[in-house]
């Protein structure tokens, strides 16, 4: 969602687990010494880089943020501080790039330590389609890879770019509308609520309700769902209200159609042609095809996540378990 206070919709149908760009590097994890300290350990339990430090994060694309007395700066796989530790806050790299803090104000710098865009902001959220919203004095822009402000602060309401759009709204008298990358009004402000462009479609709202456009604005879908997911696959999860504490999850596809009935308590997305469902009758997860038939049954499973490279990650009660795309354990 935007990135002021614009309440979030929190969806049943939102991912186990989130890819990013900015994926730590398990070659190195962050460990505290007995005495309070930090550095880094790699993945057989042994220490890369000295507990000198009062914090670290994670490391990624090859730099480990660290923080020594209150001052924050990133060394590299052997240790070296290549960039100095002289910022008030430090976020791990992505994308090339790491949003740096100094007198409450967010800037960025590059991986040699080169100031790209100078710490003014009031806040910088994180790089997404190769741009980040940035705040200042209450109105939201965005800036691109190399710190450019490529579409000065003007807005009242931001979100990330995705798939080559981003959810704007121009003052706080309109709706949400989505400009390109140069600024240019795409489609008109028109909507009570968004959600980022996903294979093609965008979640908007009309009230209290849900629905979906296409890239030119065309409302392809409705605004009749309390509850929206993106679309992956071709569908997307949706949720109506049944009573006041009992919503049911189907699916609809890009022209509108509800190819699988709302009928399960909680819906994830689809990823590699299966979804996770599950409803309050029978215990676990169950991954279901894009017709509906069941695949396969988890019963142990109290989490259940998307495919990716044909594995899902799965949550017992007993601990985490990767599965196959037949539903046999891998770990």
């Amino acid at each position: 969602m935007p990135s002021t206070s614009r309440p979030i919709a929190l969806l049943a149908c939102v991912l186990l687990t989130v890819t990013s760009s900015r994926a730590a590097d398990a070659r190195f994890i962050s460990v505290e010494s007995p005495d309070g300290t930090y550095g880094y350990q790699n993945a057989s339990g042994q220490i890369v880089i000295k507990p000198i430090y009062e914090d670290t994060k994670n490391f990624t694309e090859g730099l480990g943020v660290v923080c020594r007395e209150g001052k924050w700066g990133a060394v590299d796989a052997s240790g070296k501080e290549i960039i100095p530790l002289q910022y008030q806050g430090m976020e791990s790299f992505d994308s090339g790039v790491a949003i740096v803090y100094q007198n409450d104000k967010a800037g960025l710098i590059d991986k040699s330590g080169k100031l790209l865009a100078p710490t003014k902001y009031d806040r910088i959220q994180p790089f997404s389609d190769g741009c980040a919203v940035v705040e200042l004095d209450g109105k939201c822009g965005f800036v691109d890879l190399t710190g450019k402000e490529i579409i000065p602060p003007r807005y009242e309401v931001a979100d990330r770019f995705s798939e080559g759009l981003a959810a704007v709204k121009p003052d706080a008298d309109k709706g949400y509308g989505f400009i390109d990358k140069t600024g240019k009004l795409m489609i008109e402000p028109q909507f009570s609520k968004t959600e980022p462009f996903s294979d093609g479609m965008a979640a908007v709202g009309a009230g209290e309700k849900w629905g979906y456009i296409d890239r030119t604005g065309k409302r392809v879908v409705p605004c009749k769902y309390d509850q929206a997911g993106p679309f992956a696959n071709g569908l997307a999860p949706v949720g109506i209200d049944q009573t006041a504490h009992l919503r049911l999850f189907g699916y609809v596809s890009k022209t509108g159609e509800e190819t699988i009935a709302p009928q399960f308590t909680q819906a994830r997305g689809f990823s590699e042609g299966l979804a996770a469902v599950r409803n309050k009758i029978t215990l676990g997860w169950r991954y279901i095809d894009k017709s509906g038939k069941e695949i396969f049954h988890v019963r142990e499973a109290v989490e259940a996540g998307n495919f990716k490279d044909g594995r899902a990650l799965c949550v017992l009660p007993n601990g985490s378990r990767t599965i196959d795309r037949t539903g046999k354990f891998l770990d």
